[in-house]
């Protein structure tokens, strides 16, 4: 077995990735990303002077005497292809400018994924916990107390997943908390585009993390894309497209770093190997996310 990093800057290459669309497991559904596009759209436009090509040239000798001198750069030389393959054993079959430093980019998700694989293994799956701040049963479909979300580190919980929860919790009987939505520091929904996009304070982004979890709960909310993935959601799993499920509060989102209750429902994602194949095909750096159960760069050398 070898390990092989390789980058090739030479000409440029066009690759096409096809990734398969992640269906909902037999508990909750993953969520569906699509592919972003971006399209530049480069317009000229030449403008004709009515000039004679005297008074033309002039112009624009005129112009260029004003113009401050630039010195002309060499252009770059482009980098060749470099890379480094050696055993396990540390024996090196081939390299070349091997010591050379580069930037990884997005290989370090390789070292991601890999040290998840080991420390919590591909079959792993997350759990994420609705539970009740009261003991008491709801009543006429009223939850007294608060909904409290006991996340557990899902880095793909989507809002499909939310969907499902809310029609569980509406066949145990609830469509209204009396209380407050209350999340814990470790719940998230949806993407932040990695630690250069996210709130990096704990209590923000877990009131952030709550204000999409009660949007996807009420219909009410909802925009044209929770709309349309109620929709697909529901043909794919026999619902009624025209009854979604409805949960509502009595209080504002509110956010705690634990929070301790009577379970109601939960959701377990699709194993990590699943989770993990998602995120690096999407080259997605919420894969920073696997980081918060895997323990600190201390850690992997134990």
């Amino acid at each position: 077995m070898t390990g092989i990093f390789r980058r090739s800057l030479l000409r440029p290459i066009a690759v096409a990735v096809y990734c398969a669309r992640m269906h909902d497991n037999s508990v909750t559904t993953g969520a569906t990303q699509a592919l972003r596009r971006g399209v530049l759209v480069v317009l000229a436009a030449a403008l004709l002077l009515a000039i004679g090509p005297g008074d033309a040239e002039a112009a624009r000798k005129a112009r260029r005497a004003k113009r401050p001198a630039v010195a002309v750069k060499a252009k770059a030389r482009p980098l060749d292809l470099v890379w480094h393959v050696e055993t396990l054993s540390g024996d090196v079959l081939e390299t070349r400018a091997g010591d050379g430093p580069i930037n990884p980019a997005s290989v370090t998700k390789v070292a991601t994924t890999l040290w998840a694989l080991e420390r919590l293994g591909p079959g792993h799956r997350f759990t994420t916990r609705l539970l009740s701040s009261s003991a008491a049963a709801p009543v006429r479909g009223e939850l007294a107390g608060d909904l409290l979300v006991d996340g557990n580190g899902d880095p793909d919980f989507q809002t499909e997943n939310a969907l499902l929860l809310a029609h569980e919790l509406n066949r145990a009987g609830v469509t209204r908390v009396r209380g407050a939505l209350v999340v814990n520091h470790a719940f998230w929904m949806g993407w932040e585009g990695g630690s250069a996009h996210r709130e990096m304070d704990p209590v923000k982004r877990a009131l952030v993390m709550g204000a999409r979890l009660r949007q996807a709960f009420d219909p009410q909310r909802w925009n044209g894309g929770l709309r349309q993935a109620w929709r697909e959601l529901a043909i794919r799993r026999g619902f009624d497209v025209a009854h979604p499920p409805r949960v509502t509060f009595g209080s504002p989102t509110a956010q705690s770093r634990h929070v301790v209750g009577e379970p109601l429902v939960e959701h377990r994602s699709r194993p990590l190997a699943e989770i993990l194949r998602r995120l690096n095909c999407f080259s997605n750096n919420d894969i920073e996310r696997v980081g918060a159960s895997l323990g600190t760069a201390e850690d992997m050398g134990r």
